[in-house]
């Protein structure tokens, strides 16, 4: 119950989320919450609390599901005009439907010729093993992409082949355990892949099917779809095989719910339980995921991680939008999304590594994403990403999507629903950004400048998933050069080097107390920028980040106050404030390199040479202070499986130390860097 004022709310819900089905008023209102038995009874005591609507709070109620007699089963998987807009398709669309037509008559490699496919053996004595699970999500892909690419290469040929090819894996998973080793609890990667492929592949193949074959595959679909449903709802934190997993801030939650919503409505009409699958979800995505994106367009999770959550979110989007017109495309995030992709991981130079990252160029995947935002949404940045990016689509799970996803920007801009809020407008037009909600500063050199691309970026924000703990850190790159870098690697996830390295503040441009980093990115570990202002015409970037928390550095500062001026092409300067607690501490100032650092004691100077820019600094400090350079890491990367990474692809990096020669109870120091361009460069 929500008392509003004028618009009470008064209903009961099977959801532990719930938003209501119409604006209510801005400002202070009353919750009352109360838990109910299966049986209608109390089944605990009332929650009763005041809580404040903003007046930034969203007055657009999410879109409606359209009745189940009005869903269009038989096209989530694609329309039958964008088949028919697929077969007459010219160059460089038909290029793509060609090459998946020839992906979908090619053998998977990672399915067995001719056998039955052998279900993933779980974990020994349910204790979560690496590569047992790496295996099963790579034989779930296959299975996955395989189901779709035939199954759209039969819609678009009516080669019958396709058609016998994806059945009979669809009829083979539909066998195996739901709540086994590809069940959300134990591989929630494997989970999503098998029930989006049979959800899809049975809403195409249901009017071929026979009615025990319809049976087998919808019961596994069911089971499957309610065992995430039960994962999800009521939406507290449990822990899968490899740990918790459900936070909504994290991307796990967002692709199970995307593959539940899409069951939901492939089963509609033939489920009691798949109306309820479908709207959870689409309420999930509306109110309590997409607007962790926030206005900003800005994604906590990095540039990868951008790229891999919402490519669940466009399956779901695209099933909706087929079935019943629903339109997630219209959400203020993925309208603004485009923006932050193209200005923290462009298509070439320097990219920001904030957070988990795997350090590389934009590639298929992120070219696939940008071309879905730029058909979906009419988006010209998302376009030019695309047009811009050289990596080539080749494998039959991008072939799938690009296919559908590469249709030209309809003539037709979509309209957003009555009460969005605009789209934050960027604050410059020449790439400068502040991520408010994320913590996130990037000031680039423009698109159109014709000198190498410089970047500079610093972080102090919130502890989200998949974020290190860098708070106060920066970054500082010129072209190729990566002259203040992160250090380390992302292996693979909480592997020993990316657990008790990368992600921790000994491998970032911030501080240590007496060699000791922040602690690792958990509720509460939170920074803030207090403080951010630019010159567009003078290209100046001032900015003060707060790290001042008692629990960033458990409890040994009082203060952490980092202010930066960056001049674009010329200079930058860091300034810290920093007051100890509970006593003096010994005190670092880190920086990192992915070019040799040179040190010059006499002098207290740095430089780092790159291939375009000369970089030399002078550190100024009221506190003695010793230099330690170092190139090795404490923890080496390098999974000992060699699953996923091979250990000869990480490049040698430099690291250097500035550490008080005593413990001390504040300290101030300053860093004056000068940007030369190299010669020739």
């Amino acid at each position: 119950m929500m008392d509003c004022g004028d618009r009470p709310v008064d209903l009961t819900t099977r959801n532990n989320y719930f938003m209501p089905h119409a604006a209510v008023r801005n400002g202070a209102c009353r919750i009352l919450i109360i838990p109910l038995a299966a049986d209608g009874t109390e089944a605990g005591p009332p929650l009763n609390f005041s809580h404040t609507i903003p007046e930034t709070a969203w007055t657009a109620p999410p879109p409606r599901l359209a009745p189940s007699k009005s869903i269009a089963l038989g096209h989530l998987l694609a329309t039958p005009s964008q088949i028919d807009t697929l077969r007459s398709a010219e160059a460089p669309r038909a290029q793509l439907r060609d090459d998946l037509m020839a992906a979908a008559a090619a053998p998977n490699p990672l399915l067995p010729a001719g056998q039955p496919v052998v279900e993933p053996e779980r974990y020994p004595d349910g204790v979560w093993n690496f590569d047992l699970w790496h295996r099963g999500n790579q034989l779930c892909f296959a299975i996955e992409d395989t189901i779709l690419a035939s199954t759209l290469a039969w819609l678009v040929t009516d080669d019958e082949t396709h058609r016998v090819r994806a059945l009979d894996l669809m009829l083979q998973v539909s066998a195996w355990d739901p709540s086994g080793s590809t069940g959300v609890w134990e591989n929630d990667h494997s989970a999503q892949a098998l029930l989006h492929a049979l959800a899809l592949g049975f809403d195409a193949h249901r009017e071929h099917l026979t009615p025990s074959e319809t049976k087998h595959i919808t019961d596994a679909m069911a089971a499957r779809a309610e065992d995430i449903y039960g994962l999800l709802n009521p939406f507290l934190a449990k822990n899968l095989s490899p740990g918790s997993m459900n936070n909504p801030d994290n991307n796990h939650p967002w692709f199970v719910a995307s593959a539940m919503g899409i069951a939901g409505l492939a089963l509609a009409g033939c489920d009691p339980m798949a109306r309820r699958w479908a709207d959870w979800a689409l309420h999930l995505f509306w109110g309590n995921f997409l607007p962790r994106g926030s206005r900003t367009g800005a994604w906590h999770e990095g540039i990868d991680y951008w790229t891999y959550t919402l490519f669940f979110v466009f399956q779901f989007a695209d099933a909706l939008r087929n079935a019943c017109g629903a339109d997630l495309y219209t959400h203020p995030f993925l309208r603004a999304t485009a923006s932050f992709k193209a200005l923290c991981h462009p298509p070439t130079g320097p990219y920001v590594p904030f957070g988990d990252c795997k350090h590389a160029p934009p590639g298929a995947f992120d070219k696939l994403i940008m071309m879905r935002l730029a058909s979906a949404c009419n988006n010209p940045v998302a376009a030019r990403y695309t047009e811009a990016v050289a990596a080539p689509i080749t494998t039959a799970r991008y072939l799938f999507h690009a296919a559908l996803w590469s249709a030209p920007p309809s003539a037709r801009v979509a309209t957003p629903f009555p009460g969005l809020p605009a789209i934050r407008p960027d604050t410059t037009s020449d790439n400068v950004c502040h991520y408010d909600d994320i913590g996130w500063i990037v000031a680039a050199t423009p698109a159109t400048a014709t000198r190498p691309r410089e970047l500079f970026a610093m972080r102090c924000g919130p502890a989200r998933p998949h974020a290190h703990a860098d708070q106060n850190s920066f970054i500082l790159a010129v072209g190729e050069d990566k002259l203040l870098w992160d250090a380390g690697w992302y292996d693979s996830y909480l592997s020993p080097h990316h657990r008790d390295y990368s992600s921790r503040s000994v491998a970032h441009n911030t501080i240590l107390v007496d060699s000791e980093g922040q602690l690792p990115a958990v509720s509460g570990v939170d920074g803030r920028m207090i403080s951010f202002a630019h010159n567009i015409t003078e290209g100046i970037v001032e900015a003060t980040g707060d790290a001042s928390s008692p629990l960033i550095y458990g409890g040994r500062l009082q203060k952490f106050l980092r202010h930066i001026t960056y001049r674009a092409g010329q200079s930058l300067v860091v300034s810290d404030e920093i007051i100890t607690a509970r006593g003096p501490h010994q005190l670092s100032f880190l920086l990192h390199s992915g070019l040799p650092i040179t040190w010059d004691a006499a002098n207290s100077t740095l430089s780092v040479r790159g291939a375009s820019t000369l970089l030399r600094a002078k550190f100024i400090s009221e506190q003695p202070v010793e230099a330690i350079l170092r190139t090795e890491f404490s923890t080496p990367p390098g999974l000992t499986s060699q699953v996923l990474d091979d250990a000869a692809e990480y490049t040698q990096q430099y690291h250097l130390e500035l550490r008080t020669t005593q413990p001390v109870e504040s300290w101030s120091p300053r860093l004056e860097i000068t940007l030369q361009p190299r010669s020739g460069g």
